[in-house]
């Protein structure tokens, strides 16, 4: 079984890029969508976890065969039911073509207004309220103000880029963006959703029309990039315990000297996440251990509830990847797992729960993804796009419960500056159904 898993996790891979790389080549679909996020996040947490479990297997518990064919069929169950929503249910697309078009004017005067606003948001990562439940909503949100701040110099720099405040703005933006990241105890998808912005507003407000080669080039050379700072972070990031601005200042000036370090690269490329599936599997499905009952819609009532603070709630649901190592007494110190994808699916029930999710999923990709094409030139948008990167990547990895969380706050910012920006500019902006265009 270990060798079929190595042989289906390393196809499972080359699909998934095949995925992204050729129908962009072949003109038939954008690069930088949600639907092409969360396929390279699968190859790595879906993929090259799976292909690193087959180095290790039963390091968690000991597996049996049926653990692995469940697995497997879990896999194939939800990506091909994913596929079939993104590109056959139709649903989301005309929702896209009817809603959400009409938005505040976007010069450069607006843009310029919001952002002191936008960096008056990201303080609530520092300073949140000591009120419970507000303190949490104006610190998950907030935490991505200084990201839209960072999406809206750059549209504002492409359209002047010879502007020398632009440039000087959008420099000073960026620095306090990427050191706000490390505050807070924030992880790596915060820095992510930074990174996230230049490639995101570049190719959508410049390169998307470029040559395929060209902008295929640059989106890779970007990614790279990406990767090797996020790769130098993962390896100091625990280093310092308080976070705070002057903390994040000294991590940057660290930064440099681990860029070539690969210690953290473990961190990244897939972790544990199938090893904790198959754990999920075994412990909900195969051997079905006492007092590990199976939870159908835990995932969508954790969301549900999310707002409600746990002080006042003592028992309210908890994230899978907080309550599994420690009910399985496999906690070495406060872990959050990700259970991937297959692992919430057996937790809540089994294969119907992945299709479940799965129509969940592609109906809400395809729906954005279609507004993306439909209004390529939107900063409220573009915002949204890089401010969820991270968790979109991550989704595959769980906890998807936490994760869409994140996703709903980072949203619902983008939202927030739209509507003060409506308040003092009105609705300047619609876009028509003709509007689409096919990239």
């Amino acid at each position: 079984m270990i060798r079929l898993l190595f042989v289906f996790c390393w196809a499972f891979v080359v699909v998934m890029l095949l995925m992204v790389v050729v129908p962009f080549l072949r003109r038939q679909r954008d690069l930088l969508t949600t639907w092409n996020l969360f396929l390279l996040g699968s190859a790595c947490f879906v993929g090259l976890s799976g292909i690193g479990t087959t180095s290790y297997p039963n390091r968690l518990v000991q597996q049996t065969r049926a653990d692995y064919l469940w697995f497997l069929s879990g896999v194939i169950t939800f990506y091909f039911t994913l596929w079939l929503t993104y590109n056959y249910f139709k649903w989301p697309r005309r929702v896209a073509a009817r809603r959400l078009r009409k938005w505040p004017k976007m010069n450069s005067s607006v843009l310029l207004v919001l952002m002191p606003l936008c960096l008056v948001m990201s303080i609530g990562i520092i300073l949140p309220p000591q009120i419970q439940g507000l303190g949490q909503v104006v610190a998950n949100v907030g935490k991505y103000g200084s990201v839209y701040g960072t999406v809206f110099m750059l549209v504002l720099w492409i359209r002047q880029p010879l502007n020398p405040l632009y440039v000087f703005l959008l420099a000073g933006v960026s620095f306090y963006s990427f050191g706000l990241s490390m505050v807070g105890g924030s992880g790596r998808r915060e820095m992510v959703a930074v990174l996230a912005a230049f490639p995101t507003v570049l190719y959508w407000m410049r390169y998307r029309y470029a040559s395929r080669a060209k902008t295929l080039s640059i989106v890779v050379a970007l990614g790279v990039i990406s990767i090797v700072v996020l790769n130098a972070y993962s390896t100091i990031r625990h280093t310092r315990e308080a976070r705070s601005l002057m903390t994040a200042v000294r991590l940057i000036q660290e930064l440099p000297k681990h860029l070539t370090d690969t210690t953290g690269m473990a961190q990244m490329l897939g972790q544990d996440a199938v090893d904790v599936s198959l754990l999920s599997i075994h412990v909900y499905q195969t051997e079905r251990w006492e007092g590990f009952d199976v939870s159908p819609f835990h995932t969508v009532s954790y969301v549900l509830v999310n707002p409600i603070p746990r002080a006042f709630w003592e028992n309210k649901p908890e994230a899978l990847g907080h309550a599994l190592p420690r009910d399985t007494n496999l906690w070495t110190g406060g872990e959050n797992w990700g259970p991937g994808i297959v692992g919430h699916g057996f937790h809540e029930g089994g294969l119907h729960m992945l299709v479940f999710y799965a129509i969940l999923a592609g109906a809400a990709l395809r729906f954005f993804d279609e507004l993306l094409i439909r209004q390529p030139n939107n900063p409220y948008l573009l915002g949204m796009l890089a401010t969820c990167t991270g968790q979109i990547v991550a989704w595959p990895r769980g906890d998807i419960a936490v994760f869409t969380m994140q996703m709903v706050g980072a949203i619902f910012g983008g939202f927030f500056l739209a509507a003060i920006a409506r308040i003092f500019s009105g609705k300047g902006v619609e876009y028509t159904r003709t509007d689409h265009l096919v990239g």
